[in-house]
């Protein structure tokens, strides 16, 4: 049968050197026993090693010319040869639930989600090998006080023994990538629960090493706002890259210390991390009810709040600032999208619906600053929740 040509827009760089190949296949003796799912076997150099280790195999591609060279080339694997994404798939119906063996020559332009998607699965999955580009393999082994350490390298470390294994020459492939590549495995180590919130700790993680190069007291303003008392802790002294796993859990629980309920009130305040006065509090309260009330309206802004709290619109910014250093203005953008993260993980709702829903008439305004505040798309946020829930 015709060879299948590497298409650049699904990252494809077939190996040819069957020794890495073969290599490659045998890192998955460090979890015997368990069947093996294969992302991206191309035209099958890597499968046809997988399949001497007598257990079960499937693989999943997403192109359709390359399943048509492996059932061709492949007839005993016909039922366990998936033409899909995987990133969409519900991998617990697999192997009926059971824990696999995720393994693969992954396609570059998507390694950091099946990584992601790995950990989302890491119940069914305790053990992931195989090859990558040679930056990511660094920066999820890395540790603390490295340049390469960051995101990858503690939600990863968090849960799994990281281990880079070898080293793979760009001309091994067909076409050639442009970068080094290297194999690495990662195996479940002995966390059952974090010790904090989950959710948060993800949270705390990727927020500050967006400003990896301040030191968390800065780094961390998004979620406590600014001169919160919590980071008056000499914790909040070192930079994001200087923290151990366990040193984030600690940090994920001296930013959950208050009590926090999830909801778009409470959230604000919590984010800004002040206790207020009785009459303070009733101020703001009584803002964000002529916010919900009218969320829909678009011309929901300073001057409707004011009026309808029979201030000046000139008071209104002076009385917010001194309360919680927020204008009106962002308020009413920051309690719009929250009810929109919201609408998009509770209802079945289209995004235009939503859209029109908290009274947004500019929709490139809205997906802009939803990703700002997010750093998600509002199709990936509404994704990665119903991925976690299945």
């Amino acid at each position: 049968m015709k060879l299948v040509k590497p298409k650049k827009f699904l990252g494809q760089h077939f190996l040819k050197d069957l020794k890495v190949a073969q290599d490659i296949a045998d890192t998955v003796d460090a979890c015997p026993g368990l069947p093996i799912l294969e992302v991206g076997p191309g035209m099958g150099v890597l499968t046809q090693f997988l399949v001497r280790k007598e257990r079960p195999v499937k693989v999943v591609e997403l192109d359709y010319e390359s399943v048509a060279y492996l059932r061709e080339e492949y007839p005993s694997l016909e039922d366990n040869i998936i033409e899909d994404d995987f990133l969409k798939m519900n991998l617990h119906r697999l192997f009926d639930g059971k824990p696999f063996v995720l393994t693969g020559n992954y396609p570059y332009n998507i390694s950091s989600q099946i990584f992601f998607k790995m950990l989302d699965n890491k119940d069914i999955i305790p053990c992931c090998t195989g090859m990558i580009q040679k930056e990511v393999a660094e920066r999820i082994a890395a540790g603390p006080g490295s340049k390469t350490y960051g995101i990858l390298s503690v939600l990863i470390q968090a849960w799994y023994k990281v281990e880079y294994l070898f080293t793979v020459s760009e001309h091994v492939f067909n076409p050639p990538p442009k970068v080094k590549s290297a194999v690495i495995r990662m195996t479940r180590n002995d966390t059952q629960e974090l010790g904090c919130d989950e959710k948060l700790f993800k949270q705390v993680v990727k927020t500050t090493f967006n400003q990896r190069r301040k030191t968390l007291r800065n780094s961390i303003k998004p979620i406590l706002g600014k001169e919160c008392p919590l980071t008056e802790d000499t914790l909040f002294n070192k930079r994001p890259e200087q923290l151990s796993v366990e040193e984030f859990i600690d940090l994920t629980n001296k930013v959950e210390m208050k009590n926090y309920y999830d909801s778009v009130d409470s959230s604000f305040e919590y984010i800004h991390g002040k206790l207020l006065h009785q009459k303070d509090k009733k101020f703001i309260e009584d803002v964000l009810d002529i916010i919900k009330e009218n969320i829909s309206n678009s011309e929901l802004g300073p001057e409707l709040i004011a009026n309808q709290m029979k201030t000046s619109t000139r008071n209104l910014y002076r009385q917010m600032k001194k309360i919680i250093e927020i204008s009106p203005t962002e308020l009413v953008k920051d309690y719009k999208l929250s009810y929109a993260a919201k609408l998009l993980i509770t209802t079945n709702l289209s995004v235009k619906e939503i859209i029109y829903k908290i009274g947004i008439t500019n929709k490139s305004y809205f997906y802009n600053e939803f990703f700002k505040k997010y750093q998600l798309s509002p199709k990936q946020y509404k994704g990665m929740k119903a991925e976690s829930e299945e």
